[in-house]
């Protein structure tokens, strides 16, 4: 037996000498994988464990699950709302018109029915009054979809921070709304809009679709309609407007009432701006040349007038048209009420002024109310080219609303 002393377990730490070592490391813990605690798992990356409220952090497996599941659902909701809304029928409303009448020169003689409209084809309308409005509006209306959502965000962060309520609708979602629809600002109305639009968009024309829009339009002063507007602003056919008057009109679609100066002369330096808006986007288009458009001045739009209703002698003339129409079967009753009709007469403007003038003159200011025989007088009478027998003058009492008994 050596004097040296003797290490048990001897040999530096490590090479397998210790206690145990050779026997599969006894002392050292074990995870339930088998592997020794602190040695990651085959296959795993060394990573740090989610602790405390890192537990709670959602993971990017758990962010990029919920956007799928978004995503799913929003694609869901437009394949299902664009197969159960329909395009319904039109509104009544925005099918109403009225029924013009005309001297025999084809100056106004009246305008009968409820809702001030007189819809035109597009054709009628010039192209300068079509950009005019789309300038105004919808400058990329040929080319874009029914939908534009970056400007409906645009609008709806606009009126969310305070810089004005604004409108993020197409032509095609405004003219939904105006002939199919109502002006409700309910969520289910404007979802109605959405689907409703883009079927139309892929079922008509866009030349349909601007056409009803510039004829269910509201321009103010009681007007529906681009004719019934050139009429009420400027008394001219829609024909008949230049470039100037024709911004104006569009003009009004942005805030009718607000933007008729003669009503509200203070709210002028508004409208001019919008006007001045809608002739540079005009020349940004291509559509009016620049030096044109420096040469023109503010079209100041004429007086609103009074609706000539049937006052005066016109709702007798009226009605004998209307009896004519009928009882000869030129057309019935019921299609004469729906409207939508400009009906030229052969009554003459200055013979028929003459003709009220006359019984004015000559036999209703010689008598007296105080004498009761006086009271009883009727007067009546019409004026007929011997040439051609066409009624040229009628006069049917003293006023329409008044006496309505002709």
């Amino acid at each position: 037996m050596s004097d040296e002393p003797q290490l048990i377990g001897g040999g530096p730490a490590g090479t397998g000498d210790r206690p145990g070592a050779g026997d599969g490391d006894h002392d050292t813990p074990h995870r339930a994988d088998g592997l020794p605690a602190g040695k990651p798992a085959k296959g795993r990356k060394n990573r740090p464990q989610r602790t405390g409220w890192r537990r709670l952090l959602p993971t990017w497996r758990m962010v990029l699950g919920g956007l799928l599941l978004i995503v799913l659902l929003v694609a869901g909701g437009l394949v299902t709302g664009y197969l159960l809304v329909d395009i319904p029928p039109a509104n009544k409303a925005a099918i109403a018109q009225s029924n013009v009448f005309l001297y025999s020169d084809g100056s106004q003689l009246a305008r009968e029915g409820k809702v001030n409209r007189e819809s035109v084809q597009l054709s009628q309308v010039p192209k300068r009054t079509q950009h005019a409005v789309l300038a105004a509006e919808d400058r990329d209306f040929y080319s874009e979809s029914a939908i534009n959502p970056e400007a409906m965000v645009r609008a709806a962060w606009n009126t969310v921070t305070g810089k004005g309520k604004q409108s993020g609708s197409t032509i095609t979602q405004q003219y939904v709304k105006n002939y199919y629809l109502d002006q409700e600002q309910t969520v289910t109305r404007k979802v109605k809009e959405f689907f409703i639009a883009i079927k139309l968009d892929r079922e008509v024309s866009k030349d349909k679709i601007l056409e009803g829009y510039l004829n269910t339009s509201y321009f103010g002063r009681n007007a529906y309609g681009i004719q019934a507007a050139a009429q009420a602003y400027y008394g001219k056919d829609i024909g008949e407007l230049d470039t100037a008057q024709s911004a104006y009109l569009a003009t009004l679609l942005n805030a009718p009432s607000a933007y008729d100066i003669v009503a509200h002369p203070q709210n002028k330096g508004r409208a001019v701006a919008r006007w001045n808006y809608v002739l540079d986007g005009m020349v940004k288009k291509g559509w009016l040349d620049r030096a044109e458009r420096q040469k023109m001045t503010f079209p100041t739009p004429s007086d609103a007038k009074v609706a000539s209703g049937m006052s005066g002698q016109r709702g007798y003339l009226v009605e004998a048209v209307e009896d004519y129409l009928t009882s000869n079967g030129i057309i019935d009753e019921q299609t004469l009420a729906r409207g939508g009709y400009r009906i030229t007469t052969t009554i003459d403007q200055k013979k028929q002024d003459a003709f009220t003038e006359a019984v004015r003159d000559r036999l209703m200011s010689k008598l007296s109310p105080d004498r009761k025989v006086d009271t009883y007088v009727r007067a009546g009478g019409a004026s007929i080219d011997p040439k051609t027998g066409k009624v040229v003058a009628l006069y049917g009492g003293i006023d329409y609303t008044k006496q309505f008994v002709n």
